[in-house]
């Protein structure tokens, strides 16, 4: 589905919708105690900024994935269209070829080493 779509309009999605969703719980107030009766690693950092480290990670993440796919799928198109070409000269080739050896030689020994 989001094959035809550009990867800045996904970038874009992206942050937007995690800024949203990250927002969303930063003006939560909801952890302000999670913060007072919890305590982990990270000792000095809020519940809010712990959540925004591995979403800015996870968009980042998304978009080189969404890069390389998109790369590869161009990738993909042009040896496509490359192929294409290639055969059409391969058959035009052949064509030539065969009216050269039936020009030289007689019609059932040129099919003989046309096959």
């Amino acid at each position: 589905v989001f094959l035809r779509v550009g990867f800045i309009l996904k970038l874009v999605l992206m942050v937007v919708s995690s800024t949203l969703h990250l927002s969303l719980y930063s003006a939560d107030h909801l952890f302000d105690l999670y913060d007072f009766f919890h305590t982990d690693r990270l000792v000095g950092l809020p519940i809010q900024y712990k959540l925004w480290f591995p979403m800015v990670i996870l968009v980042v993440l998304y978009h080189i994935l969404d890069r390389q796919i998109e790369f590869t799928s161009r990738t993909d198109f042009l040896w496509k269209a490359k192929l294409k070409v290639e055969q059409e000269e391969v058959e035009t080739m052949r064509g030539i070829n065969k009216i050269l050896l039936e020009n030289i030689l007689p019609a059932h020994v040129a099919e003989h080493f046309l096959a």
